[in-house]
Parts: C-alpha cells; structure tokens; sequence
C-alpha cells in the first residue's frame, strides 16, 4: 500500500510539473530592494531576527508564517540570504502599482478560497527546483481577535505532496502596531522568531492522507502560536523544541 501511495504521489507530481515557475528577481532588482527593505524595517520597527539558523540554506524548504501586516514578505525575508517566492492573494495583483510590484517580485497569484491546478503547479515547480516557497498560514491578513486566524492547509499540504520541510515563523508586535483598518503602522518592537523545521516525512508516516495534513497542521500552529503572546507585545517567547526540532507526532 506504501508503494502505491508512493507511486500515486510521484504520478500527481508529473502532472503538476508541467506549468513554468516564477522567476527569481534579477539581481539588479532583488538587490536594492531587500536593501531598502531592510534600512526601512529595520529602523522602523527596531527588527529583532531570531532562530534564523533553522532555515535552511539551500534545498527545497516551505516558509509558513502568521500574517499581521502587508509587509510581512520583507519582514520574514530578511533573515535569510535567500530568496523567498510567495505565494499572494491575487487580488492584490489587480491593484495599481503595488500589482506590478509584487510581480516584479517573484509572487504568484493565489484564490485563497480555492487554490487553482495552475497555482499548486506552480508551487511545486519552485520546490522541484530547490527554491523557499513563502505560504500564509491564514491565508489573508490577520482579522480576528486571536494571535492568528483559523489557519488554512495549503502550505501542509503542499508540503506533504512535494516532502519539503516546513519553517514556521511567528511575527510578534507588528499586528499590535498595525491592526487592520489602520492605514499606517505605529512605531515599536516587532520580533520575528523562526521555529525549527519540521520534516513532513516523518508526520505520521502510513497514515491516511487527511490525517497527516491535520497534524501538520497542527504542529505549524503549535510552534506560530507558541512565539506569539496574546496580548500582541514581543516578548521573548521560547517556542517548543526551540533547542532542536518540533517533534513530528
């Protein structure tokens, strides 16, 4: 039965293969604008960057971070060298100016309700060529009255079907500072805190296929939540399995 399902991923695979990826900004482009980012950010909400050891140098890797703010891709992107393709509610892609400046970017558009075979295809593509793929764990920004929203299961399960590790990452502060409906962030201390990668492939190894995606689920919720106190402000929060790995089951 293990074969099967083996031989059934590999074969869903094959056929998500076939749509072209989003090209990675040419250097003249990914240069100044992570430069920009990071003297304004950085400045703006006294970035603190921790655990960025746990994301992985190169290979394929799933960034999967709680989403407070429109600026969140930079935020997470500085604390690596890498280049990270997100994946962006595709709404914003019809929006002037800033639609062309997230294209120009490297995202690709995504129905956050109903991911398209094109956007998984994509995805995958990216994650077969040994790039970071960056997945919302709410899909959209964050509205309710929780530290996060009810999270979606695209990034586990894109995770589950490609086998690439998952890097949870929690934004303290930043939704405190900038809560939906204001126009303009406030001022303050933002801490992102990157948690340790949990391997997909060890996540309830010969279970049902549902079963694995809830508990991956859960466990990329476990480590958000863990670096995210309720009350907003950014205090050093130790996240489970800080010191080493999340714990697979």
């Amino acid at each position: 039965m293990e074969q099967t399902a083996a031989e059934s991923a590999r074969r869903r695979l094959a056929r998500l293969a076939e749509d072209p990826v989003p090209p990675i900004p040419p250097r003249w482009v990914a240069s100044p604008a992570r430069a920009a980012s990071r003297l304004l950010l950085k400045r703006y909400f006294d970035l603190e960057l921790v655990g960025r050891e746990h994301l992985p140098r190169g290979g394929p890797a799933i960034v999967i971070p709680n989403h407070p703010t429109y600026v969140d891709p930079w935020l997470v992107g500085l604390g690596t060298t890498r280049w990270i393709t997100w994946m962006a509610w595709e709404d914003a892609f019809t929006w002037p100016v800033v639609g062309a400046f997230i294209r120009s970017m490297g995202a690709f558009p995504v129905n956050v309700e109903r991911p398209q075979p094109s956007t998984i295809k994509a995805a995958v593509r990216v994650l077969e060529q040994g790039r970071a793929l960056g997945v919302f764990f709410e899909g959209g920004r964050t509205k309710g009255p929780d530290v996060i929203d009810p999270p979606r299961r695209g990034g586990p399960r894109l995770a589950l079907l490609a086998g690439a590790p998952v890097i949870p990452v929690s934004i303290a502060g930043a939704r405190r500072l900038w809560p939906s409906g204001r126009p303009l962030p406030s001022q303050g201390k933002v801490v992102v805190r990157y948690h340790p990668p949990i391997d997909p492939r060890a996540v309830l190894p010969g279970a049902p296929a549902r079963a694995r995606e809830e508990r991956l689920t859960e466990l990329v919720s476990q480590a958000i939540r863990a670096g995210l106190p309720r009350d907003g402000r950014p205090r050093a929060v130790r996240a489970p399995g800080a010191a080493g790995t999340i714990p697979p089951a």
